[in-house]
């Protein structure tokens, strides 16, 4: 939220009812038409389907670039593969692992990123 926004959300908070420089008056039917104008075509939280296109690519998107990692046990067992594949392995939420190789955690129920660099 830009820093405009923000003071105008607070100025107007402050003044409710009659202390609102805005209180009593009501937008012109020109003026509604252009809000409306400029609105359509914004689905922001208004319920309207996406197309098969939109649904594809925020699948791919929210869906692990595939990228296989090496992974080392404490107990010394490697495991290679996907961060989705190590979830599943040890049974977490695949966030868990992603963490692991973003470099948030040193350790994930027991394995270590190994470095390929």
């Amino acid at each position: 939220m830009d820093a405009l926004l923000k003071e105008k959300l607070v100025l107007n908070s402050s003044r409710p009812g009659e202390l609102n420089p805005f209180y009593g008056m009501k937008h012109t039917e020109e003026t509604k038409r252009k809000i409306s104008e400029k609105c359509k075509g914004h689905t922001r939280g208004t319920g309207i389907p996406k197309s098969e296109k939109h649904k594809k690519a925020l699948s791919k998107a929210k869906t692990n670039s595939g990228a296989v990692y090496e992974f080392v046990h404490k107990d010394g067992h490697t495991f290679k593969g996907t961060i989705r594949k190590l979830a599943e392995h040890v049974g977490s939420n695949p966030a868990e692992p992603w963490k692991l190789v973003k470099g948030h955690y040193k350790t994930h129920k027991g394995y270590k990123l190994v470095d390929n660099s």
